[in-house]
């Protein structure tokens, strides 16, 4: 029985080493806001009320691309730490709005600093060359930057999202992808679904394919013209 070929090194691969990078920078910012008080995920809201304060919690969750009920738990240990309050809607009595607190404001600018420091480190990593690889995926997050992508990509989250997922969907799994999810992604759908599992033995082995990008190819284009009824 031949053996299986050992699964590529995530060492190999180029989106490891930069979600490496990211990651370090994305720690150290964290580290200097935990010094400030706050977290990366409080941070945000309080940079999101800055310019919409103030502002009902649905309207806030859609902004920011969270559920209402994540929106709650950030906002009740933002009110525990006096930078946040929850005011009175006057349209509504049943709702209510949330606003920074005078110590909230006065807190962003400082945060900003710290954000800006990060960005021009993660700047390094915006080289031409890498930019136009990587500008496909950047569109799909609405990044303009590759240090932008990074860090919503590390942020991004099907959760909640995949169930809603009409469309046909077609999941492959390749043997050996250190950053694979797709039995978790496949668990969630309730469309109409397909798995593919590619194994290292077919040379696709690895992160998206690895090298066999025409193993990978002869996966999925063939499932997508059954689908849309495309006939040569």
């Amino acid at each position: 029985m031949a053996a299986t070929p050992r699964p590529s090194d995530p060492h190999a691969h180029l989106g490891y080493w930069l979600r490496t990078v990211s990651n370090a920078v994305s720690h150290a910012f964290a580290r200097k806001l935990d010094g400030a008080g706050v977290t990366v995920a409080e941070w945000v809201v309080l940079r999101t009320l800055h310019d919409l304060d103030p502002v009902g919690p649905s309207e806030l969750a859609a902004r920011m691309g969270m559920t209402k009920g994540a929106i709650s738990k950030l906002a009740d240990r933002l009110v525990g730490k006096e930078l946040l309050v929850r005011a009175a809607d006057p349209g509504d009595r049943r709702a209510h709005r949330l606003a920074l607190t005078p110590a909230g404001r006065a807190l962003v600018p400082r945060l900003a600093d710290i954000a800006e420091t990060c960005l021009r480190l993660q700047g390094l990593l915006d080289q031409p060359s890498l930019r136009a690889m990587l500008l496909p995926r950047m569109l799909t997050l609405g990044a303009s930057t590759v240090g932008a992508f990074l860090r919503r990509q590390a942020a991004f989250s099907l959760d909640g999202l995949a169930g809603r997922i009409r469309c046909p969907t077609l999941v492959v799994d390749c043997e050996g992808d250190f950053a694979s999810q797709s039995e978790r992604l496949f668990a969630a759908l309730r469309c109409e679904k397909t798995l593919v599992a590619l194994d290292a033995a077919s040379g696709a082995g690895g992160h998206c394919g690895g090298l066999g990008q025409q193993v990978w190819a002869g996966a999925v284009f063939p499932w997508i013209a059954h689908t849309v009824g495309w006939r040569d």
